[in-house]
């Protein structure tokens, strides 16, 4: 009977040391999962910083071109808060308007009451971009047609870019304007501005001036 009893002993000791070792291994796997999962957010916020950079500098390009045709560059109409409008219009609508009435692809710049109807940026097409940066609030109205003349272009988290001309449809300097050309900004992950660049709602924001 003594022997019995130590070797019960033994099996319980045993036992006891198996499911300390597999909570030890829980442990384990539950920390290298929680790394796993920050290395991806990490990954993931790079990759749209990265993006949201390519974009703005696409739009940047586009607005050149569309200066070089018609010697300004894009006006910001006052309804349109953050210009996002503005700019979509410019460089992508109504030119894609224009061909679709003509039934033709105007490659050079035609010029309709002050207003380029040609596209410069064909990657704002929400029906063909891979940027998915072309947003139809109501657009045409036609869930199976998303172009429409109130679509904006929106950042990778999904908020409208920022337009800012140095100079407004009067014909006068914007002081607000941080460039001798026009501003260009993503509100970063939070989507807010911030009231300067040393805000602290600013520290994410992606722009052309810094």
């Amino acid at each position: 009977m003594k022997k019995s009893t130590r070797s019960f002993a033994k099996s319980a000791t045993a036992k006891g040391f198996t499911l300390m070792e597999l909570m030890v291994v829980v442990a384990i796997i539950v920390v290298l999962a929680s790394l796993t999962v920050g290395g991806l957010s990490a990954m993931q916020r790079n990759q749209a910083k990265s993006k949201c950079t390519t974009q703005i500098k696409l739009l940047e390009n586009a607005l050149e071109e569309f200066k070089s045709d018609m010697g300004s560059y894009p006006e910001r109409v006052a309804e349109d808060k953050t210009g996002s409008n503005s700019l979509y219009r410019a460089l992508f609508y109504e030119g894609y308007d224009y061909n679709k009435r003509k039934g033709e692809s105007a490659t050079a710049p035609t010029v309709v009451d002050g207003t380029a109807m040609r596209i410069y940026l064909a990657e704002l097409d929400p029906t063909s971009t891979k940027q998915g940066w072309s947003s139809s609030p109501g657009g045409s109205g036609n869930p199976a047609n998303p172009i429409g003349e109130n679509n904006t272009i929106l950042d990778p988290w999904g908020f409208s870019y920022n337009y800012l001309p140095a100079v407004d449809a009067t014909g006068n300097e914007d002081i607000e304007c941080n460039n001798p050309d026009f501003d260009l900004w993503s509100n970063g992950p939070d989507g807010q501005k911030g009231a300067s660049d040393t805000d602290k709602f600013a520290g994410d924001n992606l722009t052309n001036w810094k």
